[in-house]
């Protein structure tokens, strides 16, 4: 409980991490320069592009699931609970996305992005997170 409260995280975050998975899971978050940018691949994946699905089908089998997301939202911060709106016009960077994928490791993941994602010409940032799976 110390040393939560020393990290600054959630009160029981700290359980024992699985380590009997082969593949670990990593979160891929679609990262647009603002929301003109994430409006125009909206746009152009529904003009006919298939680079999403294109990719989901590259990556054999290791697509676990993923979504696109609104651009409006809210943002609870601080010990007061600020509660600030996520308008989109007022935001340098918006999240337009993620994908959850199974990998061995960072550097498997990282290259399949590299060589797959379609959005980099639309100035879109992949940032790639590895999942801490915890035991219950």
């Amino acid at each position: 409980m110390k040393l939560e409260k020393a990290l600054g995280i959630w009160p029981g975050a700290l359980l024992p991490i699985k380590q009997n998975h082969p593949m670990k899971e990593f979160m891929l978050f679609f990262i647009f320069e603002d929301l003109a940018a994430l409006e125009k691949a909206n746009q152009a994946e529904m003009n006919g592009g298939n680079g999403c699905f294109s990719w989901i089908e590259k990556l054999e089998g290791k697509y676990v699931g993923g979504n696109a997301l609104r651009p409006e939202g809210k943002r609870v911060s601080g010990k007061d609970r600020v509660v600030t709106d996520r308008a989109g016009s007022e935001i340098k960077e918006m999240i337009g996305g993620y994908f959850l994928v199974k990998a061995k490791d960072l550097e498997e993941v990282t290259r399949s992005v590299q060589e797959g994602f379609w959005e980099f010409d639309s100035g879109a940032t992949v940032e790639i997170r590895e999942v801490m799976a915890m035991e219950s």
